[in-house]
């Protein structure tokens, strides 16, 4: 049986028909957020500054830390969360060559559910295919380069620097979550190691 979108993919799927809301990665974000209610977390913040808001263990609410492991994030989604993966400029130009192309921005995703997605060629917004090497979530974006404004869901190994897909950092946003069983939530915080109170009526969601 298909899955049902969650809140987070349908202001997703809406915010992503929009040239404009798809001109930039961060732009794209704060749509999105806008449409979940949390927009004013994100105000005024480049990609650089999205990231560092959840690849911090010690990550300040309602931004939560799920760090570099890319399967948990995708669970997160497949349960509805609102779920950011991301690298900063500075992360991007590890060990790269000093005389190629230096990337001078970071970038922001939203992670799609469904995910992990197949070993595939994608085609670009300008009609280019592009290899994607698979087993990495979905996601949706905006992007700088008009090439990668896609007005669906995407790759997360399409859309970001191949020697670095495994440096990815996630992290999810405490929003109103539709479709959600309170059991799996819990079981995707004892999986991060989060403590869960015998009384779940505790629990912030």
């Amino acid at each position: 049986m298909a899955q049902k979108s969650s809140k987070v993919e349908e202001a997703c799927k809406n915010c992503v028909k929009s040239k404009e809301n798809v001109s930039n990665c961060n732009i794209f974000v704060i749509k999105v957020a806008d449409a979940l209610g949390v927009g004013n977390f994100f105000s005024g913040l480049n990609a650089n500054m999205m990231v560092a808001k959840f690849s911090n263990p010690n990550a300040k609410a309602p931004f939560h830390y799920i760090g570099k492991n890319k399967n948990l994030a995708m669970q997160y989604a497949d349960r509805g969360y609102f779920v950011l993966g991301g690298l900063t400029a500075g992360q991007m130009n590890v060990n790269k060559n000093p005389t190629s192309h230096q990337a001078t921005m970071g970038h922001v995703v939203i992670v799609a559910p469904g995910g992990p997605a197949p070993a595939s060629k994608v085609k670009l917004a300008n009609g280019h295919m592009q290899p994607a090497r698979g087993g990495y979530p979905y996601c949706y974006q905006g992007a700088h380069y008009s090439a990668y404004q896609f007005t669906d869901k995407t790759q997360v190994s399409c859309v970001f620097p191949k020697d670095h897909l495994d440096d990815i950092v996630c992290g999810y946003v405490a929003v109103a979550k539709a479709d959600v069983a309170l059991s799996p939530d819990l079981n995707v915080k004892r999986l991060l190691g989060i403590h869960v109170p015998e009384n779940i009526s505790e629990i912030l969601t």
